[in-house]
């Protein structure tokens, strides 16, 4: 599982119920500064984008 995975897999749950959370929270949930965040995210759009991406591969292997 890479550093992404970690940190997506860290948070989902949290975004799931609060879609609209800020980014030190992301961070926070993440286990990881804002900056780390920012170098492994472009983005919030990116972040979310690689989010749904590892959803769907969770769906696929229960498929």
């Amino acid at each position: 599982m890479t550093n992404q995975e970690k940190n997506i897999k860290a948070a989902m749950p949290y975004l799931v119920m609060n879609p609209t959370a800020s980014i030190e929270a992301i961070a926070a949930l993440a286990s990881i500064s804002k900056a780390t965040y920012h170098r492994t995210f472009e983005s919030r759009d990116f972040f979310f984008n690689q989010m749904a991406d590892y959803a769907i591969g969770i769906l696929k292997k229960c498929t």
